[in-house]
């Protein structure tokens, strides 16, 4: 073992963050390895393997490790886990579940301190993704996966979400939030005369995150609010989805106020927040809502629904939060955003000010305290 405050860390993650279908996930396990390789521990980092990335390779401090497919990584990791990086390990932290990959299963073969993440409680996205009777076959599963995770330590972004993770038979002492953060610069937003009636989606193009319920929203809107514009952005999930929505754009006529952008950059990104007047989070439900964050960031106040954590987007204080699905909720708490300029301009600060007790620093220093508090505990076989 490493001396008594730094320690080797085995992170068994799905994707790095330049993978081209990663998520807030990805985003999330990926900066805490780095802060804590920043911190002065020992870091390495598994995920899979993609198109013209090394196999093995050192960036900011941090050994990255890549292999196998969706269907081969666990059995990639697993193998690698006995032949060598079992030892160069006192804690292993595993993504339980998520990246549409076959799960690591990590209790089966890990005899070291484990910390499982476990972003949110999987069976709203499951039932909104799939058909019914496979829905139930992958909430079954979870279930399972609980199960086999119930001596671990898990770890969740949010304290929302780690009061929904007691439904799976998680026990509340078991559960310990690390938050997210952002490490965007913390400039002035800009003000409601810079603003354009526009309305911004960030995240996954995926079904089960609901951008395509914001075509309701402008068919609902636009003759209230002249001049209106959405623009949904994210990386495509290889499903085709986001072809969908463009021609469902088209099916509507709605190409003249609704737009895809693809993969856009960090840039962008801020440049679209800096001028939108709203943010949306139209999903079931969110580990944390790292997308809302980086809108508070640029002063622009959030509309969500009630599965988006109620620490991250607190109603009517940095934005406005909706029942999931209720189409007419969600235009009308929109158009608020759009029309009512006094309570844009308080929400707006407040939204910028909470957000900076938001720094991967913090993130990672509880995630180090957990680790400290974990090494000497073994987690062995169910």
């Amino acid at each position: 073992m490493s001396s008594p405050d730094r320690f080797r860390v085995l992170f068994l993650a799905s994707r790095d963050p330049e993978h081209p279908e990663a998520a807030g996930g990805d985003i999330q396990l990926s900066a805490l390895a780095e802060h804590l390789a920043k911190r002065g521990h020992a870091v390495t980092y598994t995920c899979v393997a993609r198109p013209g990335a090394a196999a093995e390779e050192v960036r900011n401090a941090v050994r990255i490790l890549r292999g196998g497919d969706s269907l081969t990584q666990a059995l990639w990791v697993g193998r690698m886990y006995k032949r060598s990086l079992a030892w160069q390990a006192d804690v292993v932290i595993e993504e339980a579940i998520g990246g549409l990959r076959v799960p690591y299963l990590a209790p089966l073969y890990v005899r070291r301190p484990l910390i499982a993440f476990w972003y949110q409680h999987q069976a709203p996205l499951l039932r909104e993704e799939f058909a019914p009777p496979v829905a139930a076959v992958l909430v079954h599963l979870e279930r399972r996966l609980a199960q086999l995770h119930r001596r671990a330590m898990i770890a969740t972004p949010s304290a929302f979400q780690a009061e929904r993770l007691q439904l799976l038979g998680f026990r509340p002492q078991q559960i310990h939030v690390v938050p997210c953060g952002l490490d965007w610069p913390i400039a002035s937003p800009p003000p409601l005369m810079a603003r354009e009636p526009l309305v911004v989606y960030l995240g996954k193009l995926r079904r089960y995150k609901c951008p395509h319920h914001l075509l309701d929203v402008v068919e609902r809107l636009r003759a209230a609010v002249p001049g209106i514009y959405v623009v949904i952005a994210g990386r495509p999930d290889g499903t085709g989805f986001d072809r969908w929505i463009e021609a469902e754009i088209r099916r509507r006529g709605l190409r003249g106020e609704v737009a895809v952008r693809r993969s856009i950059g960090e840039e962008e990104k801020r440049d679209l927040l800096r001028r939108a007047r709203v943010l949306v989070l139209p999903s079931p439900t969110e580990g944390f809502g790292i997308a809302a964050l980086e809108a508070h960031r640029c002063g622009t106040p959030t509309v969500v629904t009630d599965g988006v954590p109620t620490e991250v987007v607190q109603d009517g204080v940095n934005g406005l939060r909706v029942a999931f699905g209720n189409r007419e909720q969600l235009a009308a708490a929109v158009h608020r955003l759009l029309t009512d300029d006094v309570s844009w301009v308080r929400m707006s600060l407040t939204a910028w000010e909470m957000s900076q007790q938001y720094t991967w620093s913090n993130g990672a220093a509880k995630l180090e305290r957990l680790i400290a508090d974990s090494v000497g505990r073994t987690v062995g076989v169910i």
